[in-house]
Formats: C-alpha cells, structure tokens, sequence
C-alpha cells in the first residue's frame, strides 16, 4: 500500500494513488481499499489484524473514508485531467450517449 500523507484532502490522497499507482484508476474498489488501508492505520491499528467489527464501527462513525467521497473525486480528477485517466475511462464515456438514451435521459426532438 502506498504511503499517504493522511492530513491531506481526500482529492490530494486521490491524486496521489493515482499519480503513483495507475492500476488503481480503473479500480473503484482497490482505490477505496487502498485509503482505508491508510485510514485504519492512521487510527492506529495494524490493517491485518482488525476485527469486521471494528471496522463497521469505524465505517459507521465517518472514521474512515466515505466510499462515495472517494469515487466522486476520481471520477472528477479523471474528468479534468486526462493523464490521470485508466485505460477504461474512454470506453465508458463512449457509451455515454447509448446508455442514456437506453434510460430515457435523453430527449428527442
């Protein structure tokens, strides 16, 4: 896991995992797991030894990063700077249009 200067802003951390670890930016799920990784230590636990129930406490309390936080400052990082983007962020946006006409988002006229 990488090291993060925990005092940073969650888009300064996001940043940073993804500057550092390209693998993350199109990986949701390892990018969270990664900052909780931090978080947990940070509150001074060992990540390998923290009980299920400690962590859903924690989660619960707001002590570590909210899971949605992290993907919308990706996802808005990825948007406005393309060096930060993975090899899927094209393909996504490239069904954009297809998938909001498929949920009626889009207007005829």
């Amino acid at each position: 896991m990488a090291k993060v200067n925990l005092t940073k802003s969650v888009k300064d951390r996001v940043e940073v995992y993804l500057l550092k670890h390209p693998h993350l930016r199109d990986d949701d799920g390892k990018l969270i797991a990664n900052f909780w990784e931090s978080d947990i230590r940070r509150l001074g636990f060992e990540s390998e030894k923290i009980s299920s129930m400690k962590f859903l406490e924690l989660f619960a309390n707001g002590d570590i990063t909210h899971p949605e936080s992290i993907r919308r400052v990706r996802a808005d990082l990825q948007k406005n700077h393309h060096h930060l983007r993975g090899e899927k962020f094209g393909v996504r946006h490239s069904r954009k249009k297809e998938v909001s006409s498929q949920l009626g988002y889009t207007r005829s006229k």
